[in-house]
């Protein structure tokens, strides 16, 4: 049985189960910013990287010069570039079915 804690938050009356419940949304909201903050900071600089790279083939800079200067290799860039096109591509009707 829960003994009968309570703590006043906001003039609430919390047990003190509530209280550790209350804790544990309060970090894993906290964590899920954190994380959302770190995801994006990824997406951001694997998208400069792209749109630095398609301008300098959109210029004709040879592949050689781009490795040097990004140190990316075309194999990394088409990887790069997939792995941008899933992070922005809004999930389908079924994903959001599943979740």
């Amino acid at each position: 049985m829960v003994q009968q804690h309570t703590v006043d938050i906001g003039g609430e009356m919390l047990t003190y189960a509530e209280e550790l419940m209350q804790e544990g949304i309060m970090k894993g909201m906290m964590k899920g910013k954190i994380e959302g903050k770190i995801e994006g900071k990824i997406e951001g600089k694997i998208e400069g990287q792209v749109e630095t790279i398609e301008s300098l083939l959109s210029v004709g800079a040879e592949w050689a010069m781009i490795t040097a200067a990004t140190g990316i290799t075309p194999s990394q860039f088409a990887r790069l570039k997939k792995q941008l096109a899933q992070t922005t591509t809004p999930p389908s009707e079924a994903d959001q079915e599943s979740a």
